[in-house]
């Protein structure tokens, strides 16, 4: 396919292919924006397609999407294991969040509708997981210890 005819059907990836200037954001849209796997901006390693991860608060409701667990364990400064962990059920929660992988083909998330509203325990029933949850000053004081341990490891790094 050329440039010409790159620009006239995906123009948001015209200036990720041809490397020129910052990368523009994806177009708004919702789900089906999500649903594009084959789309160069998700498809990152050779092995595996990338999961997209969703992130619930200690209120248990939805509060963010991540394209991969990489950009996951970037953005919340959390290392990729312990989401990996969460998301396959060997782990609760981490550093006060619950984590899931998003599934396709069970449930069709719209991101303006469902943030702030979709429950960790909906989206379970739904994908027919059967999982464990924290109450939620459980999980509060899990977070304060995770911040406090998180913190000191910061400042013996910089001594």
């Amino acid at each position: 396919m050329s440039m010409k005819n790159l620009k006239t059907t995906a123009p948001h990836l015209s200036t990720i292919r041809s490397g020129r200037g910052r990368q523009p954001l994806p177009p708004a849209g919702g789900a089906e924006n999500l649903k594009t796997r084959n789309c160069d901006m998700t498809k990152r390693s050779i092995f595996n397609a990338p999961k997209i991860v969703l992130v619930f608060n200690n209120q248990r409701v939805l509060i963010s999407m991540y394209k991969s667990l990489n950009v996951a364990s970037q953005a919340m400064n959390i290392s990729a294991q312990s989401i990996s962990l969460c998301c396959l059920g060997n782990r609760i929660s981490c550093y006060g969040c619950y984590f899931r992988y998003y599934y396709f083909d069970k449930v069709e998330i719209v991101p303006h509708l469902d943030f702030g509203r979709l429950r960790v325990e909906e989206y379970d029933r739904m994908c027919g997981e059967v999982c464990r949850y924290h109450d939620s000053k459980e999980l509060s004081r899990r977070k304060l210890c995770a911040e406090k341990r998180r913190k000191l490891k910061n400042e013996a790094k910089h001594e």
